[in-house]
């Protein structure tokens, strides 16, 4: 019998490999996953040259494979407040194939011209490590989450954060879900996988007055369109889950004719080349709801994947609107609204105003704490990740 010492030094080291290891998987797994949406992204954007964009003809026929698969196969989590303690005790019971379920569901939606996200598709994947290893959801569910949303979102060191926020993990766990988003991150990196947005070093020449204009103004026009979004995604997705098959089908070929039409064709799947516009100050006033409209209706009706690239484009494009209403300066605006619509609608105060401080600097900290605070507030109480809403 080994000595306790030894037993401990063993069950550390262990939990220490493990953590590294899920890390190494989840970056490879970021890499495939980003790299195949990529691929896809150039695809739709050629085939939108064209009269008729034919991807979109696959929005029917991807939902009726969705639905299949979902009747066919057992119960696997697909939004993240399904992680939260609520179902902790089912996730022994989860489908055991629910990382490749996810992988391709959400590259099919993608493929079809849904707007639907991808950070959410990476934490359900990464959470799938669980059945994957056969290990403690309790413990070691919340570090794999934390650090699939990390890998995907940027910095590393926002899953501790992310997972205190969430799942209120302890320290042990926040130390292990940041060596494995650090190996993640390592990952990526040495595979050349960027993410979408990168600290700029901007010069933020707005005076006092012009920032609490600004701050008030946005946060309220973000929280506003977060709390209908919110009240409406529940609305319809209770709606759509008691109906029909056939009348999500039929919903899924009036989002493929929308989607057809010229001007909403930058609104499908991630919109990828859109940000690159937002970001050098092309974009219109109506982008933020229209894209948040169409995202609501993927998801509703049974689109795999999540809201956070919708949600960082809508926040881009708003933030870039009331810059140019403010005549102040766009590129900064543009970024220090970048995580408001996240932290309306998932209510993660503190990851939401780290990301935030990331991009713009922290020269931002007491404006950023404001807006990310009266989001919040104007969004209500609802979040999207924390409860089932």
């Amino acid at each position: 019998m080994k000595p306790i010492n030894d037993r401990f030094r063993s069950s550390y080291f262990l939990e220490l490999f493990l953590s590294v290891f899920s890390g190494a998987l989840i970056g490879l797994i970021v890499v495939l996953f980003f790299k195949a949406l990529d691929l896809i992204a150039h695809f739709q954007k050629d085939m939108n040259q064209h009269f008729f964009s034919i991807h979109l003809i696959l929005l029917p026929v991807v939902l009726i494979v969705l639905h299949l698969v979902k009747k066919k196969t057992l119960y696997f989590p697909v939004k993240i407040f399904e992680l939260s303690e609520h179902r902790q005790n089912e996730a022994q019971f989860w489908n055991s194939a629910m990382m490749p379920l996810h992988f391709l569901g959400t590259l099919l939606s993608h493929l079809s011209g849904a707007s639907v996200g991808r950070e959410g598709a990476v934490v359900m994947m990464a959470a799938g490590l669980v059945r994957l290893f056969k290990t403690s959801w309790q413990f070691w569910g919340p570090i794999f989450a934390a650090a699939g949303f990390a890998s995907a979102v940027g910095p590393f060191w926002i899953a501790p954060v992310f997972l205190a926020e969430v799942f209120q993990g302890r320290l042990k766990q926040q130390i292990y879900a940041l060596l494995s988003a650090q190996m993640a991150s390592i990952i990526m990196q040495l595979l050349s996988v960027p993410h979408l947005l990168s600290p700029l070093e901007l010069d933020n020449k707005m005076s006092f007055s012009q920032k609490m204009i600004f701050v008030l103004l946005i946060s309220f026009l973000g929280g506003s369109m977060m709390r209908y979004y919110k009240k409406y995604l529940l609305k319809w997705s209770e709606y759509f889950s008691h109906r029909s098959f056939y009348l999500r089908l039929g919903t899924s070929l009036v989002l493929a004719a929308i989607l057809a039409v010229p001007l909403f064709q930058k609104y499908q799947s991630l919109s990828l080349y859109e940000i690159e516009q937002v970001m050098h100050q092309s974009t219109e006033w109506y982008d933020s709801m229209l894209k948040l409209g169409i995202t609501l209706l993927s998801l509703s009706i049974g689109f795999l994947g999540g809201d956070f690239v919708p949600l960082l484009f809508s926040s881009l494009s708003l933030g870039s609107v009331v810059s140019r209403w403010l005549s102040v300066d766009v590129a900064f605006g543009t970024l220090a609204a970048s995580y408001l619509l996240f932290a309306g609608a998932t209510r993660l105060r503190w990851t939401s105003y780290l990301l935030t401080l990331h991009l713009v600097g922290f020269g931002w900290w007491f404006w950023g704490y404001v807006s990310v605070s009266l989001v919040m507030r104007f969004a209500g109480q609802q979040s999207l990740y924390k409860r089932a809403y």
